[in-house]
């Protein structure tokens, strides 16, 4: 019997839209699947229901509207505790975190940078998806 691997699905929140466009499309070009969102009120729309189910954040800490990146992921990790994520910002980092499961990058990035991560957090966090039915 054939392994079948599902591709990667990543959810991508970034306001700057040409920023978020050439990751997405980077991302899709290495066959992940790709969600998009502006602001961290739209990303939580994502939390529940999302076919397919969400396996790794990409998030810019400074988006537009009332929530941050760091407030996205910690509402995901509210009900997967494990999901991993990938952080940017393109301003000086004021706030450290120490969150395990997840890289920081300082824009401008690579987008090979931000695949590699991705990858790498994928293949270490188990690709438990939130029901939400359950």
């Amino acid at each position: 019997m054939d392994n079948i691997v599902k591709p990667m699905c990543v959810l991508v929140i970034e306001d700057e839209w040409l920023v978020r466009q050439l990751i997405a499309e980077h991302l899709r070009q290495a066959g992940c699947t790709v969600v998009e969102a502006t602001t961290g009120e739209e990303a939580l729309a994502f939390l529940n229901g999302v076919q397919p189910p969400i396996d790794i954040l990409f998030t810019d800490i400074q988006l537009g509207g009332g929530l941050s990146g760091w407030d996205v992921a910690d509402a995901f990790r509210k009900s997967r505790p494990q999901i991993p994520v990938v952080y940017t910002s393109g301003q000086p980092r004021r706030e450290q975190r120490s969150v395990s499961g997840a890289v920081f990058f300082d824009k401008p990035y690579l987008p090979d940078d931000i695949l590699d991560a991705c990858k790498t957090l994928s293949a270490r966090s188990p690709r438990e998806h939130f029901d939400a039915e359950n």
